[in-house]
């Protein structure tokens, strides 16, 4: 490149002693020395650029995280010594993204040697309890981890042995549905509900700790089956109570012998006429 350059100076100032008509002209020279002066200067500070450290990002500044730890997720964005005016932003922003708590990672091109990261994070909302484990899930059906521990949140409980890994999505029509249950529900039957059941051949079932059961059936008309249930359980203490149709509920008391079946009563003997 120096020596195409330097060459190129010299054919510039040097006195051309072909023919005149097979010289170059003067104005051709120039445009070619600028452009190849051009091309020196990119190349020569894209080398600078990349080689100068004062350019490379020494540290990583993360806001919005509550849940993950600002450190892990400086490392995962892998940006510490990449080239700040060659910021790959949109890289680490997917890497970050791709991790289950990320909802929304955001990188910042600043004038410093700190990349700045904002990130908003998933919360959990539900919790999802099957035969392989229980695991903490957003409102929008994301698995974020196996539950640490069990919590005040809505549970979900299936019937499947099916182990999810995070980042795995369930239904988020059946998620939406089960939060917006628990918010329905009244006052005073909402701290005693201790999860909801699922069965695809029979339906939902609430299951207190007090006791009681409440089947619901489908997920229709979910506003009315709940205050027919606080209706019901406001009237006496039972052990099941099934509003999956609620214009005819049904419900057993707490403690309640099941009816035993009627007998025909005995037929008396006739009497004989007197004479």
């Amino acid at each position: 490149m120096y020596d195409l350059l330097w060459t190129t100076i010299a054919q510039l100032f040097a006195k051309d002693r072909r023919p005149r008509d097979q010289r170059t002209s003067r104005r051709t020279k120039l445009v070619r020395f600028g452009l190849l002066f051009a091309v020196f200067g990119v190349v020569a500070c894209g080398y600078v650029v990349r080689r100068y450290e004062l350019l490379n990002i020494n540290s990583v500044d993360v806001q919005g995280a509550v849940r993950l730890a600002p450190a892990d997720l400086a490392a995962q964005s892998d940006l510490v010594g990449k080239n700040l005016l060659t910021l790959p932003g949109g890289r680490a922003e997917q890497r970050l993204e791709a991790l289950p708590y990320v909802q929304d990672a955001q990188v910042a091109k600043r004038p410093s040697r700190v990349a700045h990261i904002t990130v908003v994070e998933r919360t959990p909302a539900l919790l999802y309890l099957n035969k392989a484990g229980a695991y903490l899930v957003d409102d929008a059906g994301v698995v974020l981890e196996l539950a640490p521990r069990l919590s005040g949140l809505p549970v979900l409980e299936l019937d499947d042995a099916r182990r999810l890994v995070p980042g795995t999505r369930l239904d988020p029509e059946q998620v939406a549905f089960v939060l917006g249950l628990y918010a329905q529900l009244p006052e005073e039957v909402h701290p005693v509900v201790s999860r909801l059941k699922y069965d695809p051949a029979l339906g939902y079932e609430l299951v207190s700790g007090a006791g009681w059961r409440a089947v619901l059936g489908d997920s229709t008309r979910i506003g009315v089956k709940a205050e027919v249930l606080r209706r019901v359980l406001a009237t006496t203490e039972i052990e099941l109570v099934d509003v999956s149709a609620p214009a005819t509920p049904f419900y057993r008391v707490k403690g309640a012998e099941k009816a035993k079946p009627a007998t025909k009563p005995k037929a008396k003997p006739k009497r004989k006429p007197s004479n």
